[in-house]
């Protein structure tokens, strides 16, 4: 995967739909890497499926046609050090980028040590370097498929529309209809002239000369669902489950739908745990599953999920750690909760509309509130809304501490400010979660009439796989 972590896409309980331009900003990365194929070897990809894959230290060797993420991994190998990406976690980027500094001391003209550098960048943060490197390693080798994708990929990141439809252009010259490069193109179209139409006629071309690459198929079937053609996006995807049984993201995607479109989160299970029998190396799968059993409040199963999802890519993003924070709270475990969510602010993205931020620092305020540390989640309380003035999630963390604090009436006259109705800027929990608290607190102070009346509106918003847990929740 790229070193975005956009999953994704805002992932928040799992995955969700999401507004175009996070949405399609999740297809490109779904899609990037078919093999780094520098000047030093071909890494194994979609246009190269005979290429072997040598056991890359703790992941499982992939499948060389779908399993694209574990080959910059493989490729990092030949130039640093097994005690630095042999470890628990996640690496050490400093010291990987100085190893292959060294490495590109010694060969200043070699494409992959110039794109490995760009890709070490990325995952740091460090973009103006990363694009520089990008930039180099194209210009040593001209027909280099993945440095034009990731160059596309940060471009679509900068919202720098002109450098990234050049980018794709070059790249399709060398690699026509290539399905990365198509999907960037497919971006470009949405979050710049906001043509949904367009970018499916993209795709629809695409597939007359690449039909049977079901990352082509995964593409049209989220646009289906950006359409709300609901069952012609699942139909594509059961289809291409079908056909294609080892392309990890069409599980993903469709484990999601019979979740949110379905209401069916087991069924979604079972499909995740297919894959993760036939491409056991897949990370994403992992963290999948344990979207959904965070869903369903099985955390332990959840937080199992996302161990294993990190021990398969230690490169995760910081969206891993906020789900695994999650987990951590609602297994009433604080002090991990908050060490997880201290490892996600350290893997932000650095720019103001990072949701990572803002879900991390309220992690470390419930956290914090519940192990009875009222100043530590005043202080990120304040911190999550200077970040984002007026979010109703603060607020509802506000009123979580003002509960802890026996300040009943306030908390209650708080959660009635927030606004009930759903809007594009409002999480899908929102308002469910709103009249939870009010039948907690209406239940503690023996309102009895009141706290039914809440907890039936929050069954009602809520969906029906979490009826049981909310039911049972309220003390």
């Amino acid at each position: 995967m790229t070193a975005s972590g956009i999953f994704c896409k805002k992932r928040t309980d799992g995955f969700r739909p999401v507004k175009t331009t996070l949405f399609f900003f999740m297809v490109v990365a779904l899609f990037m890497f078919s093999g780094c194929g520098g000047g030093q070897g071909q890494s194994p990809g979609p246009d190269n499926p005979d290429a072997k894959v040598k056991n890359p230290g703790a992941v499982n060797s992939p499948p060389p046609r779908y399993d694209e993420d574990a080959n910059i991994r493989v490729s990092k190998r030949k130039y640093v050090p097994k005690e630095v990406w042999d470890v628990e976690g996640t690496p050490n980027q400093e010291k990987e980028r100085m190893y292959l500094g060294k490495a590109l001391e010694k060969d200043p003209d070699n494409p992959e040590i110039l794109f490995l550098l760009g890709f070490n960048n990325l995952e740091a943060n460090r973009q103006d370097e990363a694009l520089s490197y990008f930039k180099k390693a194209i210009e040593k080798k001209p027909d280099y498929k993945v440095a034009y994708q990731n160059l596309a990929d940060l471009y679509l990141r900068k919202k720098d529309y002109s450098e990234a439809e050049k980018t794709v252009e070059s790249g399709l010259k060398y690699f026509s209809n290539d399905p990365s490069l198509v999907n960037s193109m497919v971006q470009i179209k949405l979050e710049r002239d906001g043509d949904s139409k367009g970018a499916e006629k993209i795709i629809l071309s695409a597939m007359k000369d690449k039909s049977s690459d079901p990352r082509l198929n995964f593409a049209l079937a989220q646009i289906y669902f950006e359409q709300d053609e609901n069952e012609k996006g699942m139909k594509l995807l059961e289809d291409s489950v079908k056909n294609f049984p080892l392309y990890p993201n069409s599980y993903i995607l469709l484990a999601e739908k019979y979740r949110d479109e379905k209401k069916d989160p087991n069924s979604g299970i079972k499909l995740l745990n297919k894959i993760i029998e036939l491409v056991p190396s897949y990370s994403d799968s992992y963290m999948a599953l344990g979207d959904l059993y965070l869903d369903k409040g099985e955390y332990r199963k959840a937080e199992a999920q996302y161990t294993l999802c990190l021990s398969k890519n230690p490169d995760s993003p910081g969206e891993i750690y906020i789900q695994t924070g999650k987990a951590y709270l609602g297994m009433n475990r604080p002090a991990g909760a908050i060490r997880n969510f201290r490892r996600a602010l350290e893997l932000k993205q650095g720019n103001e509309d990072d949701p990572i931020e803002l879900e991390a620092l309220l992690g470390i305020a419930k956290a914090h509130i519940l192990k009875g540390n009222q100043t530590e989640a005043e202080n990120a309380l304040k911190e999550a809304a200077s970040k984002k003035k007026n979010n109703p999630s603060v607020t509802l963390v506000k009123a979580d501490l003002l509960y802890s604090q026996k300040k009943y009436d306030e908390a209650l006259k708080l959660l009635q400010s927030v606004k009930s109705g759903k809007d594009e800027e409002d999480d899908d929990n929102i308002v469910w979660e709103k009249h939870w608290r009010m039948a907690r607190i209406c239940k503690k102070t023996g309102r009895t009439d009141m706290a039914e009346k809440y907890l039936k509106e929050a069954v009602k918003e809520a969906p029906p796989y979490k009826k049981e847990l909310i039911e049972n929740s309220v003390e």
